[in-house]
């Protein structure tokens, strides 16, 4: 997982210093000019598999339970296309990791442990901007491969919603957003606009 982290942020440095400024990086955005290109590294918690799991704690008839839950968050990487200073389309993919200890009524079976790889496309609408400032919304659609130790992988649906993001910074900024689904309640990162 550390490895994982480690590799997406050593990508987003990567970026921050190969990819050229194109010298108009304190330029506001009009009509004739505005960023094309967006590169954002971020981390989110809780997710909604996190959500999911701690309120409806599994337990089932034979009195077999989960306890003890542990949760990495979401760290992510995603890429933005501007067709206009206001639209956006672009993906994401961001990892996650759990884990809980499965008891057969007290007696301690196993540790089961999800690894989960999110791959979504985005839909974004900034709907104010004002010099370095600015805030969106966002819709991301796509999926999820859930690679689980003590049962079947699986693939599922993977959504979130964005509500509010806010973003401080020409070129080079940090954000933070509020939204619902498989990228964090919470969710704060850099981003380079080129």
């Amino acid at each position: 997982m550390s490895k994982v982290i480690y590799r997406l942020a050593s990508l987003a440095l990567t970026a921050l210093i190969v990819l050229p400024a194109n010298g108009q990086g304190t330029r506001s955005r009009d009509a004739d000019y505005f960023p094309r290109h967006e590169i954002h590294l971020e981390y989110g918690v809780p997710t909604i598999i996190e959500l999911t799991s701690t309120i409806n704690q599994f337990k089932d008839a034979s009195g077999m339970r989960a306890d003890n839950f542990k949760f990495s968050g979401a760290a992510g990487l995603g890429y933005n296309f501007f067709f206009t200073p206001s639209l956006s389309l672009g993906v994401y993919g961001g990892i996650s990791y759990s884990s809980a200890e499965v008891y057969n009524s007290d007696r301690w079976l196993y540790r089961s442990e999800v690894t989960s790889y999110t791959f979504q496309i985005a839909g974004t609408w900034t709907y104010w901007e004002k010099r370095a400032m600015e805030c969106s919304s966002a819709v991301y659609l796509g999926i999820s491969y859930l690679d689980e130790s003590h049962d079947r992988d699986s693939i599922k649906f993977a959504y979130h919603i964005t509500a509010l993001r806010f973003r401080y910074g020409e070129t080079i900024g940090g954000f933070a957003e509020l939204g619902f689904g498989y990228r964090g309640l919470v969710n704060v990162g850099l981003s380079v606009k080129l």
